[in-house]
């Protein structure tokens, strides 16, 4: 997984894309985490709530990182490609 991780960080344009595939990365990663944490310790208990509130803030930070690096989105450009996200072809 790392050597793909690499791959793609290198086929981002810009660190600000590298930016956003990581929190991606880290928000997808942290889902997963809480996922196993509901079904460990149920969906009331103080981790699993600490790790809902710790997606939240990954969320926030993305949704600024997008929002700082909106684009004009040009006649028949996706959202995807305007905003430049790795991996996703033009």
């Amino acid at each position: 997984m790392k050597g793909w991780s690499t791959f793609l960080h290198s086929m981002a344009e810009g660190a600000d894309s590298v930016n956003l595939y990581e929190l991606r990365m880290n928000i997808e990663r942290e889902r997963e985490l809480l996922c196993l944490f509901v079904s460990e310790y149920g969906i009331l208990d103080s981790r699993t709530l600490s790790k809902s509130q710790e997606i939240d803030i990954l969320i926030n930070q993305y949704n600024a990182c997008v929002i700082e690096n909106k684009k004009p989105i040009a006649a028949g450009q996706s959202t995807l490609e305007a905003r430049n996200f790795p991996g996703h072809s033009h």
